[in-house]
């Protein structure tokens, strides 16, 4: 709902985006908002490796009828080539992950090392912190 009313920004901080039918109605709000209000900033913070992993037909959402294997990055390419000046795109990789660690570990494998885990979600001046899944056991 806040995305739908945002006027100045949107700000998604998660480790990545996904690439399924929610995802992409997501990212066509955020497109008819940036098309109704010319000052609306948008700014994206998802991890490098795990925004960049390509998933294929089988991981998608087959709702969504995708022909072709996707990731968060390329979701939101067409948002930063439509509006260069109104939305950015910021990956962040561990410092742990440089040199010949990032050149030899595969995809998943990775992740070990260390992703950037943030969940925050700003619209205006609304501020959305979310967590992880915790069970707490008596």
């Amino acid at each position: 709902k806040n995305i739908k009313i945002a006027k100045k920004r949107i700000v998604l901080a998660s480790l990545y985006l996904g690439t399924g039918q929610m995802e992409r109605s997501l990212i066509k709000q955020i497109d008819d908002r940036l098309e109704k209000e010319k000052d609306l900033k948008v700014v994206f913070l998802l991890d490098k490796k795990r925004a960049s992993r390509i998933e294929t037909k089988s991981q998608i959402d087959t709702s969504a009828h995708i022909n072709s294997s996707a990731s968060s990055v390329l979701l939101i390419k067409p948002l930063l080539e439509k509006y260069p000046n109104k939305v950015k795109l910021n990956l962040y990789q561990t410092p742990n992950l440089y040199g010949w660690k990032d050149k030899i570990l595969p995809q998943r494998v990775n992740e070990i090392v260390g992703v950037q885990h943030i969940k925050a979600y700003i619209t205006d001046n609304d501020i959305i912190l979310s967590g992880s899944s915790f069970f707490f056991l008596e």
